[in-house]
């Protein structure tokens, strides 16, 4: 997963360092890793909840 990263990192630079400042765009890739965190977050964060991992605990016992 890691080489997949860097190189995504690597193009989300060059492509930022086209339009933009080479600050900026070497910030970029950790901008929109702190932006998809709280993305994640707000879409995640609702469906975990104490019911939710009691529901999934119990169906996984149930299998066995």
């Amino acid at each position: 997963m890691m080489p997949i990263g860097a190189a995504l990192g690597g193009l989300i630079v060059v492509g930022t360092d086209a339009v933009a400042s080479r600050e900026l765009a070497l910030r970029m890739p950790w901008l929109g890793f702190g932006v998809s965190s709280i993305l994640l977050l707000a879409y995640t964060g609702p469906r975990l909840t104490t019911a939710a991992f009691a529901t999934a605990r119990s169906a996984a016992t149930t299998i066995t």
